[in-house]
């Protein structure tokens, strides 16, 4: 008899288990910028209902970093008025401002998290060169300040050294891919010979991939590979027109493709390339998607031209398109 009830309550047990790690996985909520129409104010809102909103900015943002003590960071690009803005927010999980970064160079459009509490606030500042701020996670105080040629679209962090893809607008071609090294404060730099304008860069292993939104008398797009130690160009993957976004899961660079200069818009599509393969697959998206955010077995897609978003389970590559919120920005997961 002891040993039939001690079976039952270990059952009930693990069932209550899986049923709580069910809830926690169902409850995991995201949010992100929404312009509203009528105010021309970006809330921070969640993504099942815009309505729902935990804050508004005075000033215009498409981007959002939370960093890894829960603070979100928000670039303010433009100001109420539409000019060039020059502040960053910080806001904690509450949706309360933990502090304003006020003297910040014009322009910013991302934040980037780094290695030993370092947080790099991206400006395009003239469009003809650009500046990085960098500024301690844990004191908001700030580091110092770097300026590269270009017009900056995107970093990423790899151990010392922060790399940079900026555009050329001095040519309107041959975009720039900077490497600043945190110790000795040496900048490298290399063009993508006949790119009009990149707008992401990721590293893995040993390389850069730096997604070429466009050439000069090309009708082609690709992802350039960088030996991360020199700069040199290694190899040239070529892909559907337009690489916007480009994100990294495991050994797989997942790309969404985006052209705000085609008429009509040309998207909705996402091209998977794994680094060791070098296979390609591509997928077609019901929405027209602006950004993505990546779980351990399904991919979140967002936009701000309808009131939907879209998953793709990795596992059946089922897509199933949702009501929601029109974001603008990428997505952060709610709370802490």
């Amino acid at each position: 008899m002891h040993f039939k009830l001690l079976i039952l309550l270990t059952c009930i047990t693990f069932l209550s288990a899986c049923n709580s790690r069910t809830d926690e996985n169902q409850s995991m909520k995201f949010v992100g910028l929404v312009k509203d129409v009528k105010s021309g104010k970006m809330n921070l809102s969640k993504l099942e209902n815009n309505k729902d909103i935990l804050f508004s900015l005075n000033g215009i943002s498409y981007f959002i970093l939370k960093d890894s003590n829960g603070v979100s960071w928000i670039p303010i690009e433009k100001n109420e008025k539409g000019e060039a803005g020059s502040k960053v927010i910080l806001i904690n999980n509450e949706g309360k401002v933990v502090k304003e970064l006020i003297d910040i160079p014009l322009s910013p459009i991302k934040v980037i998290e780094g290695p030993n509490n370092i947080i790099a606030v991206l400006c395009s500042y003239t469009g003809y060169s650009s500046i990085v701020v960098f500024f301690n996670k844990n004191t908001l105080d700030e580091i110092e300040r770097v300026e590269v040629k270009g017009s900056i679209t995107d970093a990423v962090f790899d151990e010392d050294n922060l790399y940079i893809s900026s555009d050329n607008l001095e040519l309107n071609k041959n975009s720039y891919v900077h490497k600043f090294n945190l110790i000795n404060k040496k900048i490298d730099s290399t063009n993508i010979a006949g790119s009009l304008r990149i707008n992401s860069i990721i590293e893995k292993g040993e390389f850069l991939y730096v997604g070429v939104l466009a050439y000069e008398g090309k009708d082609s797009t690709s992802i350039v590979q960088l030996k991360k130690n020199n700069l040199d160009k290694s190899n040239e993957f070529m892909v559907s027109h337009s690489p916007f976004h480009m994100k990294l899961s495991n050994d797989q660079i997942y790309i969404l493709h985006l052209s705000y200069s085609a008429n009509p818009i040309y998207g909705g599509l996402l091209t998977v390339l794994d680094t060791r393969s070098e296979n390609i697959r591509t997928f077609k998206l019901p929405i027209l998607a602006e950004n993505f955010y990546i779980e351990s077995d399904r991919i979140i897609f967002t936009t701000s031209f309808s009131d939907n978003y879209a998953i793709l389970n990795l596992l059946d590559h089922e897509t199933k398109v949702y009501a929601g919120a029109p974001i603008s920005s990428n997505l952060i997961k709610e709370g802490k």
